[in-house]
């Protein structure tokens, strides 16, 4: 018979006997958090590995990492849905230090283009702030940089994100803008992370934010300024924009200036009115991310016309829309209308003269001189 072979002697490691590695297992995860039984299985919730930055464009200098805080750094790439054992709510996710990084974004980019642009009106400042802070730029600049594949999410929002059938392009722009801005502020607040900080730690955060975010805002700084007509000059010493006075590409800067030439041209003695109405419904712009567009026309009521239609302008607000319809009549100066309206001008003016002198009221001559127009 053959002769049982004899278990080998226990050593009381755990791996030399199944039962008690069995009951080791239950013992240790039974001390665990939920997310640490997660990780110690292999869940797909895992920790995913902290990526290089990859090499950026020419005019986008190469990300320096060093001097960030690394807790403050992980948390910028953290989404909310990611499973995570942090108890600070800063450092959870990314969407505190995505606050932050929001208002002083704003802060940097008001500074720099008013200093860039000194005589720009309100309402051009405006819109090239939000041409610099809105969601698309700014994801942008977040994927250029490579930012999306270091982000640490659920691979189910993750896949839930990119099913194109759900159309979420516009949740995926604004992922991508909010990781900027939280690794906007963790710049910002690093200096002040250290075990000594210096006592201008914000401002120096402030400084690296600002040359981290201005080469990518050169470009589109220049891009605004050429849709809005502005010259491109700029004086080589304060490295501010030197406006030019009106020239023969744009004779009518203001919206005031472009509505006193026309009224100037196509009225007497306040006879006639002007009137500056909406055109059409406003709608999103396609340049300026997240401003609406307005139309509006400029009609003439008078010298026998009612309501005709001499310009329509679009522009971000309803007064600058108004400017550009104005522009727009004056620049139609030899069309058909313009000079049948200019004529009948004319030919007014001649008519008030003769009735003036004949001791006529001069309103009264209108009257009776547009009565007398053909139907």
């Amino acid at each position: 018979m053959a002769k049982r072979k004899e278990a080998p002697e226990s050593d009381g490691s755990i791996g030399s006997d199944p039962k008690k590695l069995r009951h080791q297992r239950i013992h240790t995860s039974a001390s665990l958090t939920p997310s640490q039984r997660m990780a110690a299985k292999g869940s797909k919730h895992g920790p995913k590995p902290i990526l290089p930055f990859p090499k950026t464009p020419n005019h986008i200098p190469l990300i320096d990492t060093s001097g960030l805080c690394p807790i403050l750094l992980e948390a910028a790439f953290t989404h909310s849905t990611y499973r995570h054992t942090a108890t600070s709510q800063l450092l959870k996710n990314y969407e505190r230090l995505e606050f932050y990084g929001d208002a002083y974004i704003q802060s940097i980019s008001t500074e720099l283009i008013c200093q860039r642009y000194p005589d720009y009106q309100i309402s051009d400042l405006a819109k090239c702030r939000e041409k610099l802070v809105c969601n698309h730029s700014l994801s942008t600049y977040s994927r250029m940089l490579g930012f999306p594949e270091r982000i640490r999410i659920s691979p189910a929002h993750d896949k839930r994100l990119k099913e194109p059938e759900l159309h979420n392009a516009d949740l995926l722009i604004k992922l991508h803008a909010d990781v900027l801005e939280a690794f906007v502020a963790v710049m910002i607040m690093s200096p002040g992370k250290g075990p000594n900080p210096p006592p201008d730690a914000l401002s120096l955060g402030i400084k690296r934010a600002t040359q981290f975010l201005a080469p990518f805002w050169e470009p589109l700084m220049q891009d605004v300024h050429k849709r809005l007509g502005r010259p491109t000059t700029i004086n080589p010493e304060t490295g501010k924009v030197i406006e030019s006075q009106p020239s023969a590409d744009n004779p009518y800067p203001t919206v005031g200036a472009a509505k006193t030439a026309l009224g100037a041209k196509l009225n007497y003695r306040d006879f006639i009115l002007l009137k500056y109405q909406a055109a059409e419904r406003a709608k999103t712009d396609d340049f300026f991310k997240g401003m609406q567009v307005f139309t509006s026309s400029v009609c003439l009521h008078g010298w026998g016309y009612s309501g005709v239609e001499l310009g329509r302008g679009q522009a971000n607000t309803m007064l600058e829309a108004e400017g550009e319809a104005a522009r727009d009549a004056v620049r139609k100066g030899s069309s058909d209308l313009m000079e049948a309206i200019l004529k009948r001008r004319a030919e007014f003016i001649d008519f008030a003269r003769v009735a003036k002198e004949n001791g006529k009221d001069v309103r009264e001559a209108y009257g009776y001189w547009v009565s007398q127009l053909p139907k």
